[in-house]
């Protein structure tokens, strides 16, 4: 069982929006976004475990695991309806929480997240973190993403014990199984180089809507806030 999660609150109305960070990130990484929509929402930003300033226990996660101490966080604040948005891993757990209760959330949006990852990708991403030589390994696979030296450096402080069994379980979740049964309302917003194809998804699911930003990294709510910010406003019905 998970410990407690560590959230930030900001603003007032309905609906309310759940953000979720990315592996090895923490709520900061959502904070553009966090602060556009406290404008007419109440916005709930979570660390997952071991992540930011979220403990971790140690051992072995579930995908289950991390949903329920998402849902736990924003139920015991009295979170009911909330629009959930995850960038990168934290789509997939997005994804995860919908799938778990289809009448959770309101609608979902996904900030650049994988949906395929190629097996080769996951044993590679694994080996590197499992490997001696981890911390150069994943230096050099953030900063492929185009990430400035202080986010990466950031990255790199999450404890490898809670960034392995996150990841872990984040690669045994199938995540194109989990789009094609989404009911609720869905948005993917991909980079220039986007981490899912427009064509995949909505093979996958064709009431989905797919967006991209004209110019950034794997980080698009950080590098194009003011488009993605645009994005969910049109998707959400309006800026309030």
């Amino acid at each position: 069982m998970t410990a407690p999660l560590h959230f930030e609150e900001v603003g007032r109305g309905d609906p309310p929006i759940v953000l979720v960070p990315g592996w090895c990130c923490d709520l900061s990484t959502l904070a553009p976004t966090a602060e556009h929509l406290a404008a007419g929402h109440r916005v709930v930003s979570v660390d997952l475990p071991g992540h930011g300033r979220s403990a971790f226990g140690g051992g072995a996660l579930s995908m289950s695991d991390i949903v329920a101490a998402v849902r736990a966080t924003t139920t015991a604040l009295g979170v009911e309806k909330p629009v959930l948005i995850g960038h990168s891993l934290g789509g997939r757990l997005v994804l995860a929480i919908v799938q778990a209760d289809p009448g959770f959330a309101a609608a979902a949006v996904l900030l650049d997240s994988v949906i395929d990852d190629p097996p080769a990708n996951v044993a590679a991403r694994r080996a590197e973190l499992e490997g001696p030589d981890w911390e150069t390994a994943l230096s050099r696979r953030f900063s492929g993403l185009g990430s400035p030296q202080a986010l990466v450096d950031s990255m790199l402080g999450t404890p490898r014990d809670a960034a392995l069994a996150v990841l872990v379980a984040s690669d045994e979740f199938d995540a194109a199984a989990a789009v094609a049964a989404c009911r609720v309302p869905l948005l993917y917003i991909g980079a220039p180089n986007p981490r899912a194809e427009e064509a995949r998804l909505q093979e996958l699911n064709p009431r989905l809507v797919y967006r991209q930003v004209a110019a950034s990294g794997h980080f698009v709510q950080l590098d194009a806030a003011p488009e993605v910010n645009a994005i969910v406003d049109t998707f959400l019905g309006g800026p309030r």
